[in-house]
């Protein structure tokens, strides 16, 4: 398995930003619209007209809700009286539909209607319809519970007109990615489901026996498909749901994989994603003219990322569909007409097959409407830490391959060289020459409690030496050794350097690349263990876990257990004594690798998990 090479790019911005009037193509999680009947979002609000036909303001009464599908099932109300208003910034920076009584209600036209996805807050205390096919009739999505403990239910009867009828079958509804007619929270992300597509009109609350929507209560979105969804399908959906609405914390917290942008309301745009939960319920490929400029594609045979169950999964932040150009990258040499997309994706990756393949596909149609030449040299370009890569460490994503076909650049990866973090792609018209690249570099245990550093160099033209970089907390490095680089070896050279006193519990290594023209380029980072070279037995099981944690230490003396999430941040701390089994619970921790630091007072020690 190849590693992710990393190379010093530091972007200077004496720039010109280009824009194409082509609009961006996008789908609800990036799914297509081939099953896709209507799609109603107020988060975008040029779909939402007053009755004088404009854009409507807050507090307008609304006339027409555009169906973004392409199947122009708007959503109309002609009547004065009856119409629901606008509120804007009402959840997430984004507007709602409000219906302020049961008189308020829109109608739309006939589609194939089965599957409806929505966010939306229930502020009533009885029966509500909010989705009727045929309009204005009891074969609704029908709220039947009270909210004024923050319960949220839904009827599955008293009769077989209601989408949620569970008769003789499991419920087909799901709230807040639970399958279940009840669930806990007022504001909360519905799915359900149809025995089969009505092919009628609709209606959005309803006059019949005057159970429409009231107390204000707002709809965010609603979208119908034409068919059934499988289950990792409507994981994405809802994922693209709670990552727009900042609905993350409503999703479950174990046996369930949640998108969780970077901060709260940012990086949450348009998600996009592929999944695997089982070999009938999985979305190999984003749909072309779906994707907002960024898909995924994987095989589910052996060589691929889902050949195991897992989600990839990117959102971008809404920035505009420019080119930044020309773009100077130091460290990238012999190239001219540097240019680099404005926007950048969110990118994260759970479970699957890391030793499996992934297609990162840069649709140039679905971002601003252009072509890319098949001629320029591309690469995908990466940060950690900062989506505009104006600061902390740029670098390049170690690829197998790159193919340009059509509208798209497709970038074959290894699913290990996608860690979370920020994606866009650079490109020149002349060929580009990419730092020194390095592969296997590994830190293992060598004699006397030592780490051994080895690594190789596939091309070293104009290398003068590495400095070697250790740090104990994997953000800041100090040099502690420099290697001199072969000048007359073949093309490819192997190199070791020997850390003989490596810090207690865990170290971090990375490789500064100091080449004779001054420039530097860096590795990805390594980490060695010291507690697993020592006689101090360390176990813990089972990994991967999903109730409890039980951890194993030989010795004596007391222990403090601090248990970290990925970002670095402490979720709990216990006791323990050595030489006993200590028990963690880890029920509540939602799905992901989780760190463990054990300390003694003599030692501290760090091991990983998994959290399924």
């Amino acid at each position: 398995m190849k590693p992710l090479i990393h190379h010093l790019f530091f972007i200077t911005l004496t720039l010109a930003i280009t824009c194409m009037s082509a609009s961006a193509q996008y789908y609800p999680a990036g799914l297509g619209n081939s099953n896709l009947a209507l799609w109603l979002t107020a988060a975008d609000p040029t779909t939402l007209q007053n009755p004088s036909g404009s854009q409507a303001a807050n507090g307008d009464f609304i006339a027409k809700w555009i169906d973004k599908s392409g199947n122009n099932h708007h959503a109309v109300q002609a009547t004065s009286g009856t119409q629901p208003v606008l509120k804007t910034n009402a959840l997430n920076g984004n507007s709602a539909v409000i219906f302020q009584n049961t008189s308020e209600y829109m109608t739309g036209p006939t589609g194939a209607y089965q599957t409806i996805v929505s966010a939306r807050t229930n502020l009533g205390s009885s029966y509500q319809y909010l989705f009727s096919s045929p309009a204005l009739t009891d074969f609704s999505i029908r709220y039947a519970g009270s909210s004024s403990t923050g319960n949220v239910s839904y009827t599955d009867g008293p009769n077989g007109n209601d989408w949620c009828d569970a008769t003789g079958s499991p419920s087909t509804m799901w709230i807040n990615g639970v399958q279940s007619l009840t669930g806990t929270t007022a504001t909360h992300i519905l799915v359900d489901e149809a025995a089969s597509a009505t092919n009628n009109t609709y209606s959005i609350s309803n006059t019949f026996m005057s159970r429409g929507m009231y107390n204000n209560d707002p709809v965010y979105e609603l979208i119908a498909y034409s068919s059934l969804l499988n289950n990792t399908q409507r994981r994405l959906l809802e994922n693209y749901e709670a990552a727009a609405w900042n609905l993350e914390s409503q999703l479950p917290t174990s046996g369930y994989t949640i998108f969780n942008p970077p901060s709260a309301a940012s990086f949450n745009k348009n998600l996009v994603g592929i999944g695997y939960t089982s070999s009938t319920d999985n979305v190999l490929s984003n749909a072309s003219g779906a994707t907002d400029g960024l898909g995924f594609s994987s095989s589910s045979g052996t060589s691929g990322f889902l050949n195991t169950a897992g989600f990839l999964m990117a959102a971008h932040n809404g920035q505009s569909n420019a080119v930044i150009s020309p773009a100077t990258i130091p460290g990238v040499t012999s190239a001219t007409s540097l240019s680099r997309w404005n926007r950048s994706w969110y990118m994260q990756e759970s479970g699957g097959n890391t030793s499996g393949q992934v297609t990162v596909n840069f649709n140039f149609a679905d971002y601003n409407g252009s072509s890319p030449n098949p001629a320029t040299t591309y690469s995908m370009l990466y940060n950690a830490t900062d989506g505009s890569f104006a600061t902390g460490t740029n670098s390049t994503v170690s690829t197998l391959s790159t193919t340009v076909s059509g509208g798209t650049v497709s970038f074959a990866v290894t699913a290990s060289n996608l860690p979370n973090g920020y994606y866009s792609i650079v490109y020149s018209t002349t060929p580009v020459t990419l730092p020194v690249v390095i592969s296997d570099f590994t830190v293992s245990g060598g004699q006397q409690g030592s780490a051994v550093l080895d690594w190789t160099i596939q091309d070293g033209t104009g290398i003068d030496h590495f400095n070697v970089e250790h740090s104990t907390d994997g953000n800041n490095f100090s040099l502690i050794g420099a290697v001199q680089a072969q000048t007359d070896a073949p093309t490819t050279q192997d190199y070791t350097y020997i850390d003989s006193k490596p810090a207690a519990g865990l170290n971090y290594y990375r490789l500064e690349i100091v080449n004779t023209d001054g420039s530097l380029t860096y590795s990805g980072i390594r980490t060695f263990d010291a507690a697993a070279n020592l006689a101090v037995s360390i176990s813990m099981y089972p990994i991967p876990t999903t109730d409890m944690l039980h951890i194993l230490t030989t010795g004596t003396g007391q222990l403090t257990i601090a248990i970290f999430d990925a970002q670095g941040r402490m979720i709990s701390r216990i006791s323990g004594v050595a030489g006993s089994i200590v028990d963690v619970p880890v029920s509540n921790y939602r799905p992901g690798a989780y760190f463990v630091q054990i300390s003694s007072a003599e030692s501290k020690y760090t091991r990983s998990f998994i959290k399924e």
